[in-house]
C-alpha cells in the first residue's frame, strides 16, 4: 500500500500562511539584489528599465494594489543601493 506523499485528506493542499510585513520587506529586497547584481554583470546588455520590466513579475504579488509594480520595485532597488 502506497503513502500519500505529505498532503492531508484526498489531495487537499493547506492554505499558505500569509507574509507579515517583515518578510514582504525581506521578499523585495531579495528581488531588488538581485536585479542590482544583474545589472552590475559585465555580461548584461540590459537597460535599468528592461531590468525592472524583467523582474517586476516577480515583485507584483508584494507590491501594494496602487502602484505598478516595475516603479514600486525601483523605490526597493534604490533603498537597497542607499543600504537603507
Amino acid at each position: 500500500m502506497k503513502r500519500s506523499c505529505g498532503l492531508s485528506g484526498r489531495g487537499k493542499r493547506h492554505k499558505e500562511a500569509a507574509m507579515t510585513p517583515e518578510e514582504s520587506d525581506n521578499a523585495a529586497r531579495a528581488i531588488a539584489k538581485k536585479l542590482i547584481t544583474e545589472l552590475r554583470s559585465n555580461s548584461n546588455n540590459h537597460t535599468f528599465r528592461e531590468l525592472l520590466d524583467k523582474y517586476a513579475s516577480q515583485a507584483k504579488p508584494l507590491c501594494p494594489p496602487r502602484h505598478e509594480a516595475w516603479l514600486w520595485l525601483c523605490v526597493i532597488v534604490h533603498r537597497v543601493v542607499e543600504r537603507k
